[in-house]
């Protein structure tokens, strides 16, 4: 199981609000993603850079995708 996946499986017992939302988002990923912005979100999609969210590790990858959920749940 990759890191990505492993974060929104943490996600929905920590908190399942911000995973409901990122569930219901497609997930890209994205090599051409710049290493210095790993993860972006177009509103509907969330891509990321898999080297460097494997590089993060779990934790840190939940954290950013809650950011990207954020930024659709505050337009």
């Amino acid at each position: 199981m990759d890191t990505i996946t492993k974060a929104k499986k943490l996600m929905i017992t920590e908190h399942p609000f911000f995973a409901s939302t990122i569930f219901q988002m497609k997930i890209i990923k994205d090599f051409e993603t710049p290493e210095m912005y790993p993860m972006w979100t177009d509103g509907e999609s969330v891509g990321y850079n898999p080297k460097v969210i494997e590089e993060w590790g779990v934790e840190k990858t939940m954290g950013v995708l809650y950011h990207e959920v954020l930024h659709l749940n505050f337009l």
